[in-house]
C-alpha cells in the first residue's frame, strides 16, 4: 500500500489541485507548479492596471496616475502590470520600478532593478544590498516637482538595460 506523505499544516498538498487556483492566478504565467505566483514581465496588462486603479481607495490615487503616465511616456516599449498590488513597469523583461501603495502618509516607489545604483539622483534613496532605491513624495506639488527627473531616471535605468 502506497501511504500519500502527510499535507503541510495550513497549506493543501497541491495548489494545482484546488478548483478554485484558476480563477486565482488569472494574468499570471502558471506553466508548471515551480512557475505559481511568477508575473510574465513582457506582457502589457494596461487593462489590468485601469481596473485596478480605477477600483483604488489610496490619499494619492492622484499622484500615482500622475507618474504612471510619466512613467510610461519615457517610451513606448515599457509595460506595465500590477505587481505587490500596485502599477509596476518594465522593460524588456527587466523590472524597472513598481509603486508600494502599502504607505498611505506618502507616494513610495521602489526600483528594484540592480543596475539603478549607476544613476546618480538626488531622488533615489537607500543602499540595499540587492540594488533597490527608494522614491519618497510628499503631496501632488512635489510630485509634479519631480516628474521630470523621474522620467531621467526610467530613461537612464533603459539605456543600461539595452548596454
Amino acid at each position: 500500500m502506497v501511504v500519500a506523505p502527510p499535507a503541510r499544516r495550513g497549506r493543501p498538498a497541491s495548489r494545482l489541485s484546488r478548483p478554485d487556483f484558476g480563477m486565482l492566478t488569472a494574468g499570471i504565467d502558471v506553466d508548471a507548479e515551480a512557475n505559481v505566483g511568477k508575473v510574465d514581465n513582457t506582457v502589457n496588462r494596461t487593462d489590468e492596471v485601469d481596473a485596478f486603479m480605477a477600483k483604488l481607495d489610496h490619499p494619492f490615487k492622484a499622484e500615482v496616475e500622475l507618474l504612471r503616465e510619466g512613467i510610461k511616456s519615457v517610451n513606448t516599449k515599457i509595460v506595465e502590470q500590477v505587481k505587490w498590488k500596485a502599477p509596476s513597469f518594465a522593460y524588456q523583461g527587466e523590472y524597472l520600478v513598481t509603486f508600494n501603495l502599502w504607505s498611505k502618509e506618502r507616494v513610495h516607489l521602489v526600483f528594484h532593478n540592480p543596475l539603478v545604483v549607476n544613476i546618480d539622483s538626488k531622488l533615489l534613496e537607500g543602499d540595499y544590498a540587492d540594488g533597490r532605491r527608494m522614491v519618497y513624495l510628499s503631496d501632488m506639488k512635489d510630485a509634479k516637482a519631480n516628474k521630470a527627473e523621474l522620467k531621467r531616471i526610467v530613461k537612464q535605468l533603459i539605456k543600461l538595460i539595452e548596454k
